[in-house]
């Protein structure tokens, strides 16, 4: 269940983003932490462009460590 909420709270985020006029991309890492922010490495494996529209609870669920996503809003017309 909490995993849930938490799915659905970056899904809303991520709805949110789309509406802002000012931002035409976001990006997202998921890491696994073992020391503090300042001091940690991270190497990243590769970067992901995917298009906002294509996030879902699915896709969400299953993010690579340490693959940057970085997501595309789409043109508003």
């Amino acid at each position: 269940m909490e995993r849930e909420n938490e799915i659905t709270k970056w899904l809303n985020f991520f709805h949110e983003i789309v509406n802002l006029e000012s931002i035409s991309r976001v990006g997202l890492l998921k890491h696994w932490y073992n020391f503090t922010l300042e001091n940690e490495k991270i190497i990243l494996k590769r970067i992901e462009k995917v298009d906002l529209n294509d996030i879902n609870k699915e896709f969400l669920l299953y993010l690579e460590e340490d693959v940057l996503y970085e997501f595309f809003i789409p043109l508003k017309k």
